[in-house]
């Protein structure tokens, strides 16, 4: 019995160390490590394993219906990001959910080059309304011009994401 546990263990353990290698020659490497600074694995923040499929927009959707916030792992195209510390990123799924994600704590930053990069994020979905003082900060660290800047007025409902953890594809 000891035997046939101990070879199921080093199994799963050669299993999950192949997996890390395949995800890792997915991984995106950024020449912006002043700030953001990778875990072993390639990982930002607390490191996670990437799941098969991920949650639907309508899955998503009506579990914030429900609560107020809802811990969930999404993948998405990164929009843009903080170009003074990479703080934060703006995301979009492919079923068309975007989000404004921030980081757990200020705990970790990502790279400022991930624009148009994919991201697999690990944290929690919420909405929030953004005051208009927060919309022109932000507007002002993604370089916005001060014509665009200005032209905020209304604070709006969004959709946000606090990751604990992220991972950047190619």
């Amino acid at each position: 019995m000891r035997i046939l546990i101990t070879l199921l263990v080093v199994s799963l353990i050669g299993i999950q160390s192949y997996a890390q290698k395949q995800n890792r020659k997915q991984l995106y490497i950024s020449k912006d490590k002043t700030i953001a600074k990778p875990n072993a694995d390639g990982s930002y923040g607390t490191t996670f394993i990437i799941p098969q499929s991920f949650e639907t927009k309508t899955q998503i959707e009506e579990a914030l219906a429900k609560e107020d916030k809802h811990n969930t792992i999404i993948k998405g195209t990164c929009l843009s990001v903080c170009q003074k510390q990479g703080c934060w990123l703006n995301v979009k799924t492919d079923d068309g959910l975007e989000y404004f994600v921030k980081f757990k704590n200020y705990g970790f930053f990502v790279p400022r080059d991930i624009s148009g990069k994919t991201v697999v994020l690990n944290g929690f979905a919420y909405y929030e309304t953004m005051s208009v003082e927060e919309l022109k900060h932000y507007a002002e660290d993604a370089g916005k011009t001060q014509e665009e800047i200005d032209a905020i007025k209304e604070p709006i409902k969004r959709l946000r994401f606090e990751a604990s953890g992220a991972f950047v594809l190619k």
